[in-house]
């Protein structure tokens, strides 16, 4: 014959609670750089950039003519030495670059 329990508990019934929980979590976007639209600028001025200073003349889309050396290229913008200052010029203003002599 089986014997039942006298006592009989019931095991407690666990409430999940939905607790909102802030997480760290860290998305990374990489800074993609601006790209020169045209590329034969862009080749131009890159090679300018890192060999010795040279004299080149700046064509841009205003009409105005930019004599100087360029000092870097990032993204789109270039920095440019003209005479005693520094200029920074978007590099889709550019239309054309001759070297000067």
């Amino acid at each position: 014959m089986l014997e039942r329990p006298l006592l009989y508990i019931v095991s407690p019934t666990y409430v999940l609670e939905s607790c909102e929980l802030d997480e760290s979590t860290s998305v990374y976007e990489r800074n993609v750089p601006e790209k020169i639209s045209n590329e034969l600028i862009a080749r131009q001025l890159h090679f300018f950039a890192r060999n010795k200073p040279r004299r080149v003349i700046l064509l841009l889309a205003t009409g105005e003519r930019v004599l100087g050396e360029v000092m870097s290229v990032q993204g789109t913008d270039v920095k440019i030495a003209c005479f005693e200052q520094i200029r920074m010029i978007h590099a889709d203003t550019i239309v054309a670059i001759y070297a000067a002599k």
